[in-house]
């Protein structure tokens, strides 16, 4: 009986262990020496409205809906929204706490219905918004009482009204959630341990879907791994590049937090590091992230893996972009690059 057993347990951990494709820490683009495989990018110029409708002072999230630009300003509560040429028309929410206000708003996603859901962070809130910014509806986000020191960061909203969330510290890096808050389950874990009280490298998540919704991709910006999983938490891809300059950051990251660890504390302690862009995926689901470490004399480097995680090259970011790209979004064939000085500049892919 104990080996029949043996031989189930083996013949389904064989069958997990080989659903997952993983391709961490790879070293060399399938695609490095090809030029004419890589990406290009023309009419690349900056998304400029005039001194009197420029809205923004924080730019916290980006989306492209139809012919109009959304950008999420964190810092002064509100959607800006302008046309394609960078025209102000208006904007949506504005601060403050109560039903329709935003609050350190983190994230926002548009449906294709055209409802906009924004999250407030601080206020573990969904406020939800018709295109237009009239106010629809405010979602809690009940969270589980285990998670009380943590705070949502990011949101998606899939097909069925589920609502995915991710969290600024929290063993859980995906939750799923129903259409009024309730927590449903959790589709991804953290591998790192969590001190409380102390010391706590953030989970540093961005979650993006792909494969037309089918699957969600997983981003830590502070390791540079992905992580593909489906809506039943099923992982099916893990990667992640291999570069020099960023091992030996995380390694003196790590290190720091360590020996802090070994003092008293009093409370719960996040601290996020980025050295990795906003990633973003295209239509082809291709996916793209620049280094935000760099050699000095060098250009920032845009790195590009296939839809099953493989490294297919890196390449130099855009030329006509002189500040190093913090975030990048894909919409179609139009890419939006964001600066870290808030500068925003708009490219079409492919040759002119």
């Amino acid at each position: 009986m104990k080996k029949i057993t043996l031989l189930v347990f083996i013949a389904v951990f064989s069958q997990y262990a080989g659903s997952q494709e993983i391709h961490v820490q790879q070293k060399n683009g399938l695609f490095q020496k090809e030029e004419d495989k890589k990406i290009s990018f023309h009419r690349v110029a900056k998304f400029e409205p005039s001194a009197e409708n420029r809205a923004w002072s924080s730019i916290t999230k980006i989306m492209i809906f139809g012919d109009r630009v959304f950008l999420l300003d964190g810092r002064q509560s509100k959607i800006a929204v302008y046309d394609i040429n960078a025209k102000f028309l208006h904007s949506i929410g504005r601060p403050g706490q109560g039903p329709g206000d935003l609050e350190h708003p983190s994230d926002f996603f548009i449906t294709d219905k055209e409802v906009i859901y924004v999250l407030n962070s601080m206020a573990k809130t969904i406020e939800v918004f018709t295109i237009r910014g009239e106010f629809i509806k405010r979602i809690e986000i009940k969270m589980p009482k285990e998670l009380y020191y943590s705070y949502p960061s990011m949101l998606l909203l899939g097909d069925n009204d589920e609502i995915y969330i991710a969290y600024s510290l929290s063993p859980n890096l995906i939750d799923a959630y129903d259409e009024n808050g309730r927590y449903l389950r959790t589709l991804l874990k953290r591998e790192d341990d969590i001190m409380i009280p102390g010391d706590n490298i953030g989970n540093c998540s961005q979650i993006q879907f792909c494969q037309d919704k089918k699957a969600i991709l997983h981003f830590d910006f502070f390791k540079g791994l992905f992580i593909k999983v489906n809506k039943s938490g099923d992982v099916e891809n893990k990667f992640s590049v291999y570069d020099k300059l960023h091992d030996k950051e995380i390694r003196a990251i790590e290190d720091m937090i360590s020996e802090t660890r070994k003092q008293a504390a009093s409370s719960v302690s996040i601290k996020e590091f980025q050295l990795w862009s906003r990633c973003c995926v295209d239509d082809d689901n291709n996916i793209y992230a620049f280094s935000l470490k760099k050699k000095q004399a060098e250009r920032e480097r845009m790195y590009v893996f296939s839809s099953k995680g493989n490294f297919l090259y890196w390449q130099d970011a855009p030329d006509r972009i002189g500040d190093l790209i913090e975030d990048a979004y894909c919409f179609g064939d139009i890419f939006i690059f964001k600066t870290q000085n808030d500068d925003l500049y708009l490219a079409k892919k492919g040759d002119e």
